[in-house]
């Protein structure tokens, strides 16, 4: 029985990336999926997004092809520790452009939804579904 819960423990540390700390931390969010939260569809896509502890955010997409490097103005919300549930919401900013974007735990399943808003509409409502989360 111990083994069990051993072995239990070291699966759910490797895709949450040995527990690590998300305001302090370099993590890797890789996705696979997204909803588009208008429609309900979901769609294969594959991006990174990579986290530097509060400090900033790179949207990694076509492979590395295309990058965008939004600087985080505040980070607010209860998530801490990758291992537990939780809700990081960082506000970001490129060029002029302001937007959300919300590292979200509930159970097994990882999100990050986007948000950003133009003339009272949000431009990016998507939520991006999360296979692995990797620390630097």
């Amino acid at each position: 029985m111990k083994m069990l819960l051993i072995i239990a423990v070291l699966m759910v540390g490797t895709k949450l990336g040995a527990f690590g700390q998300i305001r302090q931390d370099t993590l890797t969010w890789k996705v696979g999926s997204l909803r588009d939260m208008n429609t309900d569809s979901v769609s294969a896509y594959s991006c990174d997004f990579q986290t530097f502890g509060d400090k900033r955010v790179l949207w990694i997409q076509q492979g590395g092809e295309y990058v965008v490097d939004l600087k985080v103005v505040s980070v607010e919300g209860d998530w801490e520790v990758l291992s537990s549930d939780g809700v990081a919401s960082y506000t970001v900013k490129h060029d002029k452009l302001i937007g959300t974007l919300e590292f979200r735990k509930v159970g097994n399943e990882i999100a990050v939804y986007s948000k950003f808003m133009d003339s009272g509409q949000n431009t990016m409502p998507f939520k991006f579904l999360v296979s692995s989360v990797q620390k630097k």
